[in-house]
């Protein structure tokens, strides 16, 4: 399974990766590269965070958040992954990356409540909307 993490906060990665030991993972913090990871390999799963680069409350008119990741993707459909999981915590941003990728999930704390066999299997994905629904709203 191959993953991709969008995320610049450091104590989230080591969650991820403590989360997804096996997975193909590559983590970076810069809209940009993650861009480039869509445009050249396959993935299986893209986590996305919104705000970069240790900034809270960015204006997801910068291209360096999630949504632009999202804007790039929904120009790029063909390189969207089979699951999209918004792990952001700006509100604002999560709607905006939605409404730009509506099969995606929202999964705020996601860095601690998935596990890679929740990722592997098809019929999880289920239980993974059920999830997404929950943590909405809390």
């Amino acid at each position: 399974m191959n993953v991709l993490v969008l995320e610049d906060n450091e104590e989230r990665v080591k969650q991820f990766k403590l989360r997804f030991p096996t997975a193909n993972t590559v983590y970076t913090d810069v809209a940009d590269e993650a861009i480039k990871q869509l445009e050249n390999y396959e993935w299986d799963v893209l986590f996305l965070d919104h705000d970069l680069g240790g900034l809270v409350h960015v204006s997801s008119s910068d291209d360096n958040t999630g949504a632009g990741v999202a804007r790039w993707l929904d120009k790029h459909t063909d390189r969207i992954p089979n699951l999209v999981i918004i792990h952001s915590l700006n509100p604002p941003g999560q709607s905006y990356i939605k409404s730009l990728l509506p099969g995606a999930l929202i999964l705020p704390f996601a860095w601690n409540s998935l596990t890679e066999d929740q990722l592997s299997e098809e019929r999880n994905i289920v239980d993974l909307k059920n999830l997404a629904r929950t943590q909405c709203r809390r």
